[in-house]
């Protein structure tokens, strides 16, 4: 089926992704910049479902990641809070510094999770209770995340109150590597 051939590609693309750990570490980029591009690219999605997007940060937010990774790691979280945020929703997308560190954090007013469901979102092909009924792709998205942002030395994680109280996900991106 039509499904089963985008798993694969997806797939392939994760495989593709981790191939890539021996690369040579990127210059500093200007994330804040980079992430509203990418939420000015879904404005159109979030406007049809009449969700708001806010998107804030600090300009000097500036992390050695390669570009094209970054736009995945964006567009894979506003994808996430686009499918599983309901009509009328909210979507807030902060760029900010801490501890030396870049740190993205994509908020959403959508299905929520349960908190002991945190590390497994990350996993791949796991879905939450209330994800597996209403999502459609190949449960990968957050998984590549992970695979990304661990290799450029960073970390993710995700909190919720709890079902349909909104979810938040963390990328924290080192602004130096050693």
């Amino acid at each position: 089926s039509g499904q089963e051939v985008s798993v694969s590609k997806r797939v392939v693309f994760a495989c593709r992704s981790e191939a890539r750990e021996g690369r040579p570490t990127p210059s500093p980029i200007d994330v804040c910049t980079r992430i509203r591009d990418r939420v000015r690219r879904v404005e159109t999605r979030a406007d049809a479902k009449e969700i708001l997007i806010e998107c804030t940060g600090a300009t000097e937010a500036e992390a050695p990641i390669d570009p094209e990774d970054l736009d995945l790691v964006a567009d894979h979280l506003l994808d996430n809070a686009l499918k599983y945020t309901p009509e009328v929703g909210t979507i807030q997308v902060r760029v900010g510094l801490e501890d030396g560190a870049v740190v993205v954090r994509v908020s959403d007013s959508g299905m929520g999770f349960d908190p002991d469901q945190s590390e497994r979102l990350f996993d791949r092909f796991y879905r939450s209770s209330g994800a597996e009924q209403s999502a459609d792709g190949g449960g990968l998205g957050l998984s590549i995340v992970k695979a990304i942002v661990e290799r450029y030395g960073g970390t993710v994680r995700a909190e919720s109150p709890g079902s349909s109280q909104g979810s938040t996900f963390y990328v924290r991106l080192p602004r130096d590597r050693e």
